[in-house]
């Protein structure tokens, strides 16, 4: 079940998309808090890109692949609370028997690397971030 999953990104940027659509970046005056706005919207199209690209590559290839192999109702039942009243697959399935398949591995092994580098983007943009907040932080420490 966990294999089936990618990290959730949801950024909200409003009021960013706002000031940068409204043409007024020049009152902002400090240059660099200026950079890091303007560059801010490559940091989020990156990491949506690979969200994207992780569940086309679950949706698209793994899902499709393990329909006759093994069975997501039993998955499904056993690692999630809400859909354990679910009755059981009557079909006789090993869900573990695509353990030993060599297609299944590669496909978990590419997407094992693929959620890293996902991984990696957010842990950057989330460190962007907080250098933004910082920044933003010691401007208004030292105009107050």
């Amino acid at each position: 079940s966990s294999s089936l999953m990618t990290p959730d990104f949801l950024p909200v940027n409003g009021a960013l998309s706002d000031i940068l659509n409204s043409g007024k970046m020049q009152y902002i005056k400090n240059l660099e808090l200026r950079g890091k706005l303007v560059s801010w919207h490559s940091f989020l199209d990156a990491a949506m890109r690979s969200v994207a690209q992780d569940e086309h590559t679950l949706s698209n290839i793994v899902v499709p692949y393990l329909f006759d192999k093994v069975s997501l109702r039993n998955i499904d039942r056993v690692n999630d609370e809400a859909l354990s009243l679910l009755a059981p697959s009557p079909f006789e399935v090993d869900n573990r028997k695509v353990l030993s398949d060599l297609s299944f591995e590669n496909m978990m092994d590419d997407h094992f690397f693929r959620i890293n580098g996902s991984l990696a983007i957010y842990h950057y943009t989330l460190k962007e971030l907080e250098e933004t907040h910082e920044l933003i932080l010691q401007i208004l420490k030292e105009e107050n």
